[in-house]
Order: C-alpha cells, then structure tokens, then sequence
C-alpha cells in the first residue's frame, strides 16, 4: 500500500498519483441498506531490513449496484488519473481511532480540511486502488494514510469513530499473522528477484488455514504497471501467467525501487452500525525488489 498527499485546486483538473492496495468487501441484506459504506485498513509492510506499520480509511455512499466480483488476475497502469472539476464532495466519519486490544492508542485518522481562499483551496485526496475487487477501485478519499504504532500479528484491533455525515462507530479490526516459507523468497538483502516476463511466475508459502483469508500477489513497475493474482490462503499458491508479465515493461523508472514484487495475506472482515456498513481489511505484506527480464 502506497499514500502520497495531493492538493485540491478549483481548476478544470486535478491530478492524483493511484495508490496500490487490497481490500476485500463483504456483503449481504444490511450492506444494502446503509446509505455510507467505508473501509478501514490497518497494514503491516516487511521488507528485508524493515518493518513499518500503517492505517487508511475511506467513505463513500453505497452505490446502487452491489460490489463487483473479484478477477483472479488483472494489469492495471499505475501512473495519474485526472479528477475533473466540480471535485466531489466526500461523506466522512470524523476522526477515527486505531486503538489495540489493550486500549492503547496506535494511530488516528482524519479528513483532511479544506479551506478555501478566493479561487484555491488547500486540502488533500488519496485514492484508493482495489487490486482484486471492483467496488473499492480508484474511490477518492479525504483520509490521507498515517503510520501506526506497532500491533502484534493476530491482534484484535479497536477501531472507533467520532461521527459526522457518517454515523459514529465501533468495530473490531482482525489483523493477520506474517507470511512464511515464501518460495522464492522475495526480500532477500541486495537481490533482486528475477522473473521472466516470457514464463510463468509461481510463488508458494505455508497457509496459515484462517478460513476466508486470501493472498495477493503483485508485480511491476510503481507509476507504470502493476499485475496482481489472487488465491485463498489455504490453496498455498499464486501463479501469474506470461500473457500478464509481458504486460510489464523490463525497465521502467531509473529508480530501481521501482520494480517490486509483494505478496500480502489479507484478513477481512464487515460490520453494519448506524447508517454505515464498514469492510475492515488486516494486511501483512512482504515487499521486495524485481528485475523483469
């Protein structure tokens, strides 16, 4: 999961950089009767010499459709979008709280101000960007993402909100546990993971057999392509096919960081309160550097 703060203009256009991320959306008879619907995210990231923690939060009100159905594999490009002027008007649930089981505050949220000076205002947007499920693709949110104080894996985290258009709220976020026996292994100090773009790319690791969890697997370029394949913890296994790695470029930013492979394990779950249905997404991912060939 990728945040970076964009400033919001009165002019025919703005433009925000995509964020990547995963989210999964549940379902059923009060889901359809809310009229907000919003996503809470609290996401753990490891590198080969680093561990950081994160949240992020969005609002929107609940579409007339229901949430479209996830797709197994799909590119995307993840370079800039343009928001046309009016910018949209963005329900909120005043400031959220990421507590731990204990009660400890671990990170808040807020939506970013907007204050208006004659023809500018000042603000921020993110979007978010839904690799797998439909519902939550390119939402505009005013939550801009906030490191967190670390929580242990499997925690139960406490999620509360202040209220506002959205009413105020109380919910329990499950978090997951670390990926392990990764093979290949994807964070190795200085190596960068080769993967040919004219082969299949088969990843393994040791499912963790916490029922609707899935994995995630992403590779590509950031600001450029993105590939991502999904599969239920349990199965072990993600293999993304050819046709999807020759759908990204061998060389994209001169930054080297640029290219990643990450695989994540995601914990979901949806609570109904008031007048929002809440989806609530645990994330532990593991992020290393890719040379496609």
């Amino acid at each position: 999961m990728r945040t970076q703060d964009f400033p919001r203009r009165s002019s025919p256009a703005v433009a925000v950089t995509l964020i990547a991320a995963a989210a999964a959306c549940g379902t059923g008879p009060a889901a359809s009767r809310a009229p907000y619907r919003g996503l809470v995210v609290a996401t753990v990231t490891q590198t080969a010499t680093t561990q950081t923690y994160g949240a992020s939060a969005a609002f929107v009100e609940t579409p007339s459709t229901q949430p479209g159905a996830s797709q197994a594999c799909s590119c995307a490009g993840d370079g800039t979008e343009i928001l046309g002027y009016p910018l949209p008007q963005l329900p909120d649930a005043g400031t959220l709280t990421v507590g731990s089981p204990m009660g400890a505050v671990l990170a808040t949220l807020a939506p970013t101000p907007e204050v208006t000076n004659g023809s500018m205002s000042s603000g921020g947007y993110h979007i978010v960007r839904d690799i797998g499920l439909s519902s939550w693709d390119g939402v505009v949110s005013s939550y801009l993402g906030a490191a967190s104080q670390p929580w242990r894996p499997g925690d139960a985290l406490q999620i509360s909100a202040s209220g506002d258009q959205v009413s105020p709220f109380f919910a329990t976020l499950q978090t997951g546990v670390p990926l392990a026996g990764i093979t290949p292994a994807i964070a190795a100090p200085g190596s960068p993971l080769h993967v040919s773009r004219s082969a299949d790319f088969e990843i393994s690791w040791t499912p963790e057999g916490a029922g609707k969890d899935v994995v995630l697997l992403t590779l590509g370029q950031i600001g450029e392509t993105l590939c991502s394949c999904t599969a239920p913890d349990a199965a072990g296994s993600i293999t993304m096919s050819s046709t999807l790695l020759a759908q990204v470029p061998t060389q994209g930013s001169t930054d080297p960081a640029a290219s990643v492979i990450e695989l994540a394990r995601v914990t979901t779950s949806t609570v109904t309160s008031g007048n929002v249905t809440v989806d609530l997404v645990g994330m532990v991912q593991v992020t290393g550097a890719a040379a496609f060939e």
